[in-house]
């Protein structure tokens, strides 16, 4: 199995809430308008701010194969890894950056804010979700999800 096979990702109540809580956190110190962290198959885990949610699926499609992408640069060049990429538009910018070994966070942002600004939160901002994503990825799928015995999970079913 490779890093970028499809794995399910199990998000708990309690996950959802620790994600949310810390990521408004970033959103508000960077003065960035979107953050949205991605496991490295692209996969959306949670994301914060304005997005449409096909757009946020596409960005995180994307910037998760970019990362790749460019780790395979790196390793060319003699680098294990680059640790964040920065992508400049004349209007928004995009922040991408490593949160532990399995995620990256992707930070959307326009000239209300600084890159140095981004990128210093950005830094605590993955100190501060590196514990709950790797909660989140020790959970593999169904055999973690919670036994609900002979009870039915939705009425009328």
């Amino acid at each position: 199995m490779t890093d970028l096979d499809l794995q399910p990702v199990v998000i708990y109540e309690e996950d959802a809430r620790d994600l949310a809580q810390r990521l408004d956190a970033f959103l508000k110190a960077s003065r960035s308008s979107l953050v949205i962290l991605i496991d490295r198959s692209g996969q959306v885990i949670a994301e914060r701010g304005y997005a449409r949610k096909r757009e946020a699926d596409e960005l995180a499609a994307l910037a998760a194969a970019a990362f790749a992408a460019t780790e395979q640069v790196a390793k060319l060049i003699g680098e294990n890894s680059f640790s964040v990429l920065f992508h400049q538009g004349e209007e928004r910018n995009i922040h991408l950056s490593v949160v532990g070994e399995s995620a990256l966070m992707l930070t959307a942002f326009d000239d209300r804010t600084t890159l140095g600004l981004v990128r210093l939160y950005a830094g605590e901002a993955a100190q501060s979700l590196m514990p709950v994503v790797e909660r989140i990825q020790t959970r593999t799928g169904p055999a973690d999800l919670p036994d609900v015995g002979d009870r039915r999970l939705f009425a009328g079913s």
